[in-house]
């Protein structure tokens, strides 16, 4: 289990499958709710990327016929322009003749009744046109207002898919990247966040800290008093830090029992302030299991940022500072001056 690289979404759920594999792998009757809890652990792995993957590519299929659709749409009232256009030009012709019938008649006639009853015709005639290029006028509009609204629809449709899509993405990002039981960032958003300020500092060489941190003796705890109060611990220290932690400051639960703080902006001596009040805090503040009180301390180990340090050299000072606090009794702070 441990060798495989599983979603950090997962984490939670691989650490108590692992632990019920060590634990109850020589008792047969446990074998099959075993399995079951594996196979649902590689469901939830390849089966939310399949779903999130039918999601987009039903949503593209859908978006790609509506765009037909509007395409057809718009040749349609392109061609209701055109035969408005050539229909106007009908009109203009036949009145046109009908003028020049005036005109012609006007020369032939005889008298001024005559005339008047040949003017006449030729009026009725051009009024006949005239009714009828407006009657298909109004055929033309009729038809471009129906196939606007059917554009409008399919548009106010793709508007309300697009935010129902771009709704359901920002709520996987949020799972994606926020630990479920302590509701902190999770390693993926921490991986995310020290890229981000890995570069503001190389192009502002501003202060910039990073603290490990660890609970001690989580393991006991878990033995003792079992998972669900592993993870009431796991909240607590996540209340803890939130409470404490300026507003440019991240914290994420890194896995397991450890998490891991950054502090722009914060010297070594600075950050070492507040991770020591952090601890104190922690120490201080009681926790109760049913009726009995339990002690929860923290060890934390903080780095800062040298000239042509990378995030991996600042973190691997930081975790040698908290091995050395774990090896210095636990319930401390350590720097990583003199630390290479």
């Amino acid at each position: 289990m441990h060798s495989q690289k599983w979603p950090a979404r997962l984490g939670d759920s691989v650490r108590h499958l692992t632990e019920r594999l060590q634990g109850d792998i020589g008792n047969p009757s446990a074998w099959n709710s075993i399995l079951e809890e594996l196979v649902l652990l590689f469901l939830n792995v390849f089966g939310g990327a399949e779903s999130d993957l039918k999601e987009a590519e039903a949503f593209l299929v859908g978006l790609d016929n509506r765009l037909r659709e509007i395409d057809e749409i718009i040749h349609h009232i392109q061609a209701i322009r055109e035969d408005a256009e050539e229909s106007g030009k009908d009109l203009q012709t036949g009145v046109d003749e009908e003028v020049g019938n005036v005109r012609r008649d006007g020369t032939e006639a005889t008298d001024l009744d005559s005339f008047r009853e040949l003017v006449s015709l030729h009026l009725n005639s051009i009024q006949a046109r005239i009714e009828q290029h407006l009657q298909e006028e109004r055929g033309h509009f009729l038809h471009t207002m129906q196939d606007t609204e059917r554009v409008r629809d399919h548009m106010r449709s793709l508007e309300d898919e697009e935010q129902r899509l771009r709704g359901r993405l920002a709520e996987a990002l949020i799972l994606a990247t926020t630990d479920k039981v302590t509701g902190l960032p999770n390693r993926t958003s921490y991986d995310r966040r020290i890229k981000e300020e890995y570069m503001r500092w190389k192009r502002f060489r501003r202060s910039l800290c990073l603290v490990a941190w660890d609970i001690d003796d989580f393991k006991r705890i878990n033995d003792i008093f079992g998972h669900q109060t592993g993870d009431e611990v796991l909240r607590f220290i996540g209340r803890a830090f939130m409470s404490r932690l300026r507003e440019t400051d991240f914290v994420a639960r890194y896995g397991g029992e450890e998490f891991v703080m950054l502090m722009p902006g914060a010297t070594l001596e600075q950050a070492c302030a507040v991770a020591e009040e952090i601890r104190r805090g922690v120490c201080e503040r009681p926790f109760s299991i049913g009726m009995k009180r339990v002690s929860i301390t923290l060890s934390g180990g903080v780095s800062e940022f040298r000239n042509g340090d990378n995030s991996d050299a600042v973190f691997n000072r930081a975790d040698k500072a908290l091995y050395q606090a774990k090896q210095s009794g636990k319930n401390c702070c350590v720097a990583d001056q003199g630390i290479q």
